[in-house]
């Protein structure tokens, strides 16, 4: 009966020594209201790119029939483009363009 009483007595002492209010836990306090500041940030950057993401499906289903461009190529003479529908456009290089239907000659600025 006395040893059972003594290790009551240790086990008590050890559970009531091992809590004491001198642990400092503002460095873990300060790390949990971090994360809680990023997660906020991060749940408010969702709902934005959730909305952008609808504009976008939005815009997409708008044009229905619409052309727009799918490709760009380099080639020798400028750059194809290729459109959806199928169809492509060449531009070509050129150095201040041809006098002609479309308008005056041009002048290419030095960049």
């Amino acid at each position: 009966m006395k040893k059972l009483f003594f290790l009551a007595v240790i086990a008590f002492a050890a559970v009531f020594s091992s809590c004491s209010d001198s642990y400092d836990d503002t460095q873990v306090r300060n790390e949990l209201e971090n994360l809680a500041d990023r997660v906020a940030k991060l749940e408010a950057w969702q709902k934005q790119v959730n909305s952008d993401v609808a504009a976008l499906k939005a815009i997409a289903e708008s044009l229905d029939g619409a052309k727009f461009i799918t490709n760009v190529e380099t080639v020798a003479e400028g750059y194809k483009i290729t459109f959806s529908d199928g169809k492509t456009v060449t531009v070509k290089h050129g150095d201040k363009g041809e006098q002609g239907e479309q308008g005056e000659k041009g002048n290419t600025p030095a960049i």
